[in-house]
């Protein structure tokens, strides 16, 4: 994001702006929120990741498209966001389902997932994806071979599909997901549920 390809050793500030709000990062991309609620994404784009509509790499932030988003997060290679209407949307690398779909094919623009309007909440990590809708539920899909949707299954689901070992309604809207596992409800409650190498723990 600084226009450059330099490695640094200390932090650098990235342009002047001061609303951010939220920002995440995949391998050598970075996506942000600002407290406008409009979308930004810089860096490596060789799967579509930053929505651009093109694999050009971009060196500094840039609006992806007018739209006002709600919640977003990036994987390794693939993005995911709830627009501030409560749609769900993906793009980038789709090798392992990670941005919707029943194609490999990767998305160079966010792509809707589903017709919902009721999602509150996304993460991604790795090659897989989960989202929370407004009744607590916990949707996911993606890679799953090492158990990361929650599901005892080596396949790799296009949903977004129901992690089977999921609670039915969680108890917090917060969870951490991992390169091969994951853990939710975060921060624990009256339940903790640790999915790991094909089988829930």
């Amino acid at each position: 994001g600084l226009g450059n390809t330099y490695n640094y050793t200390s932090p650098i500030q990235v342009g002047t702006d001061t609303d951010w709000k939220y920002v995440d990062s995949g391998n050598y991309f970075t996506v942000a929120l600002k407290t406008n609620n409009t979308f930004w994404t810089w860096g490596y784009n060789s799967n579509g990741q930053l929505g651009s509509g093109s694999s050009a790499t971009q060196f500094r932030p840039t609006q992806l498209g007018t739209d006002t988003w709600l919640s977003v997060s990036c994987g390794a290679t693939h993005s995911v966001g709830i627009k501030n209407n409560g749609t769900l949307w993906a793009w980038g690398a789709n090798n392992q389902f990670q941005s919707g779909g029943s194609n490999y094919a990767d998305k160079i623009t966010p792509t809707q997932i589903g017709t919902d309007t009721f999602w509150e909440t996304v993460i991604t990590n790795g090659d897989f994806s989960f989202a929370i809708k407004n009744d607590g539920t916990i949707w996911g899909w993606g890679r799953s071979n090492r158990g990361q949707l929650g599901v005892v299954s080596s396949s790799y689901f296009y949903g977004p599909t129901t992690p089977v070992a999921c609670p039915g309604i969680l108890d917090t809207k917060s969870f951490n997901s991992f390169s091969d596992f994951s853990i939710y409800p975060n921060p624990a409650t009256s339940i903790l549920n640790i999915a790991m190498n094909d089988e829930v723990l």
